[in-house]
């Protein structure tokens, strides 16, 4: 299960690393970024959702996932992240985790690869813009609540 994997992915990145003890302050957005990867993964398959991982750069994760599955993928980064948080906190004693912590601020949904989801990525050679040069509109970023709305949205038009 998922906290099963959760425990041994931790414990082959603190070999790894060499992580001393219960915890080393310095060390290791990529262990953190790591285990949210895995468990993103895990819960794609267990739940269906077709995409893969594509990217990781410092603390951001980019996955591929078609377009109808978009907000399941969302969501399950949100819980990913909610997980490895909680299990973190717990490892130190931290037995509360608020929100600000819990879920990401903000999943980016977007069809192109770029920092900001709204940037219209205005350069010498693309002197209009994706929008307008391409037909590529802004992407989407969704908080947890306004991604559960989208979600039970979707959910109701599926069933009905």
């Amino acid at each position: 299960d998922f906290l099963h994997l959760l425990l041994v992915t931790m414990h082959w990145l603190m070999k790894q690393y060499n992580i001393p003890g219960r915890f080393a302050l310095s060390s290791h957005d990529e262990a953190v970024v790591s285990t949210q990867s895995t468990g993103m993964h895990w819960l794609m398959k267990q739940y269906n959702i077709p995409g893969r991982f594509a990217l990781s750069i410092h603390d951001e994760v980019r996955f591929h996932v078609p377009l109808e599955f978009r907000y399941e993928a969302a969501l399950a980064l949100q819980i990913a992240n909610l997980v490895t948080r909680a299990f973190f906190s717990s490892q130190l004693g931290i037995h509360d985790l608020p929100n600000n912590v819990a879920f990401f601020s903000g999943v980016d949904i977007d069809r192109s690869l770029r920092k900001n989801v709204r940037d219209e990525c205005v350069t010498p050679s693309n002197p209009h813009g994706l929008s307008v040069s391409y037909g590529i509109q802004q992407g989407e970023e969704l908080d947890i609540f306004t991604l559960l709305e989208r979600i039970d949205t979707l959910g109701a038009k599926r069933d009905g």
